[in-house]
């Protein structure tokens, strides 16, 4: 994992027992992270991805912005990026840049 605030990566394993992620017993709070998701077509993407991507953003609330290069959604929750991602990620390449809606303050 590389720390960008100290310029230093550290390894990080765990046993193979350890549950990666065990079963939630309540419904998971949503996260506060929110921001930008970009689309940018892959090298042989079809006229018919961008109306999938279309379809999902509406699906989910967001409209699609399309900047000179691209595509983006705005106000994006990291729950919908993680979906967006999964079902776009092989047509598009995606990333997506997430901030807190209030700055975290160091005491």
């Amino acid at each position: 994992m590389y720390d960008c605030q100290t310029d230093a990566a550290t390894e990080f394993s765990f046993a193979p027992e350890t549950p990666v992620r065990p079963a939630p017993a309540s419904p998971a709070p949503r996260s506060p992270l929110r921001g930008r998701f970009y689309c940018l077509p892959g090298p042989d993407h079809q006229a018919d991805d961008l109306a999938a991507l279309q379809t999902l953003a509406c699906a989910h609330g967001y409209r699609l912005e399309r900047p000179p290069q691209g595509w983006y959604l705005a106000d994006v929750t990291f729950e919908d990026a993680l979906t967006l991602n999964a079902r776009l990620g092989e047509r598009f390449v995606t990333h997506c840049e997430l901030r807190l809606a209030h700055p975290v303050r160091m005491a």
